[in-house]
């Protein structure tokens, strides 16, 4: 996971934010901050409920979503195979909702413009250590509530590595799923 990358998905989540209406007014700080912590939360449920992507659905809707890539064939029938796909058999699970907190994260990030250093902390560190999701689920949210989101990131990077998912290419999939969804995906904020 580079900086730059995280910029590059920083600036597409908050594309797509503003274009499904979220950035109409200007959010508190605050709010953006608590959204983050609801996708920790559901994705605390998530685990609780033993829900995970198995790898041969991952891998089945990971084709899906390259053939859309490819765009020379029917494209709305590949998209419409990839969003009834990952309907079915990633949404709610762990992994999307990891993926979902990192979204979160990168959109108000690039809001303001925040500068990531999430590759320093990588290279700096020991990867190998062992989380037990609760507990990694409730260091990730202290880190948010202090607006601490560098280590935020980085932890779930490390969450994502040792859960064995890779965390950016979940993103891009659920981001790709974002875009068919209505004004404000249906909610109020």
């Amino acid at each position: 996971m580079t900086n730059e990358k995280l910029h590059e998905l920083a600036r597409i989540a908050h594309s797509n934010a503003k274009a499904k209406g979220f950035w109409e007014t200007a959010r508190p700080e605050k709010e953006s901050l608590i959204l983050v912590v609801t996708e920790l939360a559901e994705a605390l449920e998530a685990a609780r409920a033993n829900k995970f992507c198995t790898k041969q659905h991952f891998a089945e809707a990971l084709n899906i979503y390259r053939e859309i890539g490819r765009e020379n064939i029917i494209p709305n029938e590949v998209s419409g195979a990839f969003n009834i796909y990952f309907n079915d058999f990633c949404r709610g699970t762990f992994e999307e909702e990891i993926a979902d907190t990192l979204i979160r994260i990168l959109d108000f990030a690039e809001s303001r413009k925040d500068v990531f250093q999430v590759e320093e902390m990588l290279e700096a560190s020991d990867t190998q250590g062992s989380f037990y999701i609760p507990m990694a689920i409730f260091d990730i949210t202290a880190h948010v509530m202090k607006d601490e989101l560098n280590e935020a990131i980085y932890l779930l990077q490390l969450l994502s590595l040792q859960k064995g998912f890779d965390l950016i290419l979940w993103a891009r999939m659920k981001m790709k799923y974002n875009e068919t969804r209505g004004y404000k995906h249906g909610k109020q904020f």
